[in-house]
Parts: structure tokens; sequence; C-alpha cells
């Protein structure tokens, strides 16, 4: 090789990888901020912390523990009151047992039952209707009703969440 060569190709050879070398390494250069890093959820979290949306509820929860406590009501959805006869009694216990008048859009709560696992007969009479069911409680068991319905029939419904 030329003397002038050897020169040549060692100053080409520097500049190229002093060209490599002179876009400063990516790990020690100070990032931007963006958008995203000031906002407050964000600005202040770890790289190892990710953010986790929370629950909200807009009510208390409904359940009845155990089954305990459920009530018995009487609804009149019709628009006439009405009077019935109303027996509520387990084995050993007669909890209600009295003829009782609703009246109309009203609500009436004449007994609660107790007990998990406890049932209960629920009887109703009305204009010649009657009901008559067996009520086991059970966790979820919200209410036992008796219902005048709009066409003023008597119905049976139990409530569980």
């Amino acid at each position: 090789m030329s003397r002038r060569l050897v020169p040549l190709v060692f100053f080409v050879t520097v500049v190229a990888m002093a060209g490599c070398t002179t876009s400063a390494p990516t790990a020690t250069q100070t990032p931007t901020p963006t958008a995203t890093t000031t906002q407050a959820p964000t600005a202040t979290m770890t790289p190892t912390e990710t953010a986790t949306p929370t629950a909200t509820t807009t009510s208390a929860p409904t359940t009845v523990p155990g089954g305990d406590d459920v009530p018995v009501v009487l609804s009149n959805v019709d628009d006439e009151g009405h009077t019935l006869r109303v027996s509520v009694t387990n084995d050993t216990t007669v909890l209600f047992n009295d003829t009782v008048t609703v009246d109309a859009d009203a609500d009436r709560t004449i007994a609660t039952l107790h007990g998990p696992e406890t049932t209960y007969r629920v009887q109703a009479t009305m204009d010649g209707q009657s009901i008559d069911e067996n009520v086991t409680l059970y966790p979820g068991f919200l209410e036992s009703q008796i219902e005048i319905n709009g066409s003023g029939s008597l119905e049976y419904t139990g409530l569980v969440n």
C-alpha cells in the first residue's frame, strides 16, 4: 500500500467509528416529558407499579347474613284497599294470626321470620282466594311477601338476593 493510503484508511476508520459513538447511547439520555408522565396517576408511580381501577359501589350489600330476620310483608299494588286473614307459624310458634286491612298502594310488615334453615308456613285468604306456602330461610333470602296485585288477586313471592 502506498504511504498516503494507510493514513487515509486510518482516518476514515476513525471517523466512521466516531460517527457511531457520537450518537449518545440511549441509556444515558434524559427522557423528555410527555403528556402521560405529567398525569397525576402515573407521575408518582415507579416502573414496577401498575394502575388498577378502584371498584365503587353505590349501595350497601343486601344479603341477609345466615338468612336471619326476614320480614313478612303484605303488599297491595291494587288501587283499592283489601282485608285478608293471615297466619304465619312454624312447628313451635305462632308469629301472626289476624285479620288485616291493607290500603291501596301500601305495604305493611306483619311479622319477622328468625333463624337460618327454619321453615315457616305462610297462609292468607281474601275474597275466596288463598295461598299456603312453606318458607325456609337461607342466606340471601330478603323478604317473604304476600301481594295483592293490580287486578286484586292474591299472590306469594319471596325476595332473594
